[in-house]
């Protein structure tokens, strides 16, 4: 499954967590309890294969021009801005 379509609506991004569970609280996110995920969370579960993730990761972080970690949880980030350069990557 590509990112863009794991994240199919807001409700499914998170910032400041790998994964949250329905309350909130920080979660694995491969965790039963994960509602919520940012990329990198999202990742693990869409690219469970460690090559696979670390390129598409990569791939991220050349696309931002830094950590999409640290783009993903910036304060002004928003959920269309994720789902957006997800869809322009196809990824």
């Amino acid at each position: 499954m590509k990112l863009h379509e794991f994240f199919t609506n807001q409700s499914k991004w998170t910032q400041d967590a790998f994964a949250v569970n329905a309350v909130g609280d920080c979660v694995d996110p491969d965790s039963r309890e994960a509602v919520a995920w940012c990329l990198l969370g999202a990742i693990d579960i869409c690219y469970p294969d460690e090559a696979a993730g670390n390129g598409i990761a990569s791939m991220l972080n050349e696309a931002v021009g830094r950590n999409i970690d640290s783009w993903n949880d910036e304060l002004e980030r928003t959920f269309d801005e994720v789902r957006g350069l997800l869809l322009q990557l196809d990824i």
